[in-house]
């Protein structure tokens, strides 16, 4: 069943984001902003059981909305189960994106570039160097 709860938007003012992680076998998705030369901190929103996404890679700002009626229906031919899970609407530069999730969560933190907010699961512990070569 879905998890409801009020989140801080407030986090997503004024910083640029990017789909940035998704573990298929988790159900996993990672949506950050990452560090950089402006930025001291990371916002991340990461998804838990995710069951649908339709997102472009480069979001540049965002911010959170319900999803509307026409959404939903289009929504359900996909999911039957749609109603016992959240239906995220993911405003950008690049219009609205959607993510059907059972739980969504806001956070600042400090990670390093290759970790995750969701533990061990799916991180380049190594780093980009130590991934397998062709």
């Amino acid at each position: 069943m879905t998890e409801t709860r009020v989140l801080d938007t407030s986090l997503l003012l004024g910083r640029r984001f990017k789909l940035w992680h998704y573990l298929v076998s988790h159900s996993h998705l990672l949506i950050r902003s990452s560090i950089d030369v402006r930025e001291t901190t990371n916002i991340d929103l990461w998804f838990v059981n995710v069951r649908y996404v339709d997102l472009g890679v480069y979001l540049g700002e965002i911010s959170l909305d319900e999803p509307t009626e026409e959404e939903r229906i289009r929504l359900r031919v996909h999911d039957e189960f749609l109603d016992e899970h959240q239906v995220t609407a993911i405003i950008s530069d690049s219009g609205r994106g959607l993510v059907v999730s059972s739980f969504v969560h806001i956070e600042e933190n400090k990670l390093d570039f290759f970790e995750t907010p969701y533990g061990g699961i799916g991180e380049l512990s190594g780093g980009i160097g130590n991934l397998p070569r062709e």
